[in-house]
């Protein structure tokens, strides 16, 4: 007869030494992240993450209410110390920020003007991670037109032609006496002053058809381009002059494909280390200035 109590302590002893076993990995499991360090390398800049173990990763954009890339790591602790804030003003990217996000969660925000093109690339032995952005390269898909300000009218519906009702015989029938009162007339006329017969000036008239203005869309690629002669280009692109102020200057290094032209202007003056801003003039004429002379500036060339 098999020993039935042996037997029943031995599974329960493998059950226990399994779960202490698992308990235990799970423990092991927990790194520490204990850097983030910026560099830059040509037009690539890259973000690396060291940590004390292995880490996985998940990495996600959001555009509201502000731009980031976000990467978790996980499952990890922030080390003490370990600098909440980088700033990096390079190209799309403004700064890179690091928290513990939850328990075993460290999330990196990487601060951006516009979504930038970027992979992430796990260190060879998992201690770790690299996150490479391409600095100056919109990521695709991110640079789509404005929508058109005016929205085309549908056209209107010709009036369908009455039909005249077939004709039925009638049978005879005793006509009723008729009372004949005096009545207002119930509908008004209005003139259209061609000579043209009156018209009811109920009728529905037909919406004008508005032709909405396309947005200019522009492929740009610039290499240490000289601020000035950039901003000309897209000047010339918009059918507009251009006025700069004295203080502007800089360099350009950017690639973006299929952008309104304005709103690269817009973006290429956000880039720059020094802050400017643009006004459209209302004749033709763009003034590109720093943001508390812009007016001073516009001003004089009215006068």
């Amino acid at each position: 007869m098999p020993n039935v109590r042996y037997v029943g302590f031995r599974a329960t002893t493998v059950w226990v030494l399994t779960l202490l076993l698992t308990g235990l990995a799970w423990s092991q499991q927990m790194s520490t992240v204990t850097g983030v360090k910026v560099s830059q390398k040509g037009q690539m800049l890259n973000i690396e993450v060291g940590a004390s173990g292995r880490v996985q990763h998940r990495s996600k954009v959001l555009t509201s209410p502000q731009k980031f890339i976000v990467i978790d790591v996980f499952p990890a602790k922030l080390k003490d110390g370990v600098p909440a804030s980088t700033d990096v003003n390079q190209g799309l990217v403004e700064k890179v920020r690091v928290k513990q996000y939850a328990e075993n969660t460290v999330r990196i925000y990487v601060d951006v003007i516009t979504p930038p093109e970027f992979k992430v690339v796990t260190a060879a032995d998992s201690k770790g991670l690299t996150v490479a952005i391409e600095a100056n390269k919109m990521a695709a898909g991110e640079t789509k037109s404005a929508p058109e300000s005016v929205a085309q009218a549908a056209p209107a519906q010709k009036p369908m032609a009455n039909k005249p009702a077939p004709r039925v015989a009638q049978k005879p029938s005793v006509k009723p006496k008729m009372q004949v009162r005096a009545v207002a007339p119930a509908r008004s006329y209005a003139y259209d002053g061609e000579g043209k017969a009156p018209v009811s000036a109920l009728r529905a008239r037909k919406a004008p058809k508005r032709a909405a203005p396309k947005q200019k869309l522009v492929t740009l690629d610039f290499v240490n381009a000289d601020l000035v002669y950039v901003l000309k280009v897209l000047a010339k692109e918009m059918n507009k002059n251009i006025y700069v102020g004295p203080t502007v200057a800089g360099s350009v290094t950017v690639t973006l494909k299929n952008v309104p032209v304005e709103g690269a202007m817009a973006l290429i003056l956000q880039m720059q280390e020094s802050e400017y801003d643009y006004k459209l003039l209302d004749y033709n004429t763009v003034v590109v200035a720093a943001p508390e002379k812009l007016d001073e500036v516009a001003d004089n060339i009215l006068d």
